[in-house]
């Protein structure tokens, strides 16, 4: 089980700030994006528009394998 953190628009369009939920452990960060647009449509059009933590570590390209991951977050960008 891992954790999954919403933050912003995203904690909206999910309807929670977070869940546990089951992760394959050789996915990689993109296969969970897929998993989650299949089941909540409206993130697909904030794709790439947020920036995503595994393990506190903001990743750089989502073929990043999410491995042995406990907690992946998808942080949405807010003006200040």
């Amino acid at each position: 089980m891992a954790r999954l953190l919403y933050f912003a628009s995203l904690a909206e369009a999910m309807g929670c700030r977070e869940e546990e939920v089951t992760v394959v452990p050789d996915w990689t960060v993109a296969q969970l994006l897929d998993s989650l647009e299949a089941r909540v449509p409206a993130l697909q059009s904030m794709r790439g528009r947020y920036r995503v933590a595994v393990d506190q570590q903001m990743i750089a390209s989502e073929q990043v394998a999410l491995g042995s991951a406990r907690e992946s977050a998808l942080i949405a960008p807010v003006s200040g």
